[in-house]
């Protein structure tokens, strides 16, 4: 009976330790990425000329 609560357990822990990696991880990107978008957000302006200068560009030479 020691032995099967023990392989039991032993399924039981990886899984755990991989959602809890998992969920850390992805915690992390959100908070990655959501400095991100703060920073997107101050720099739109910028960010909306370059593209339209760019497509401009484009547009003129082809």
């Amino acid at each position: 009976l020691k032995i099967t609560n023990f392989f039991n357990f032993s399924e039981k822990f990886p899984t755990f330790t991989q959602t809890e990696f998992v969920r850390k991880m992805v915690a992390r990107a959100r908070r990655f990425f959501r400095d991100k978008m703060e920073r997107i957000k101050k720099e739109r302006g910028i960010f909306i000329i370059i593209i339209y200068y760019y497509f401009y560009q484009y547009s003129i030479f082809h």
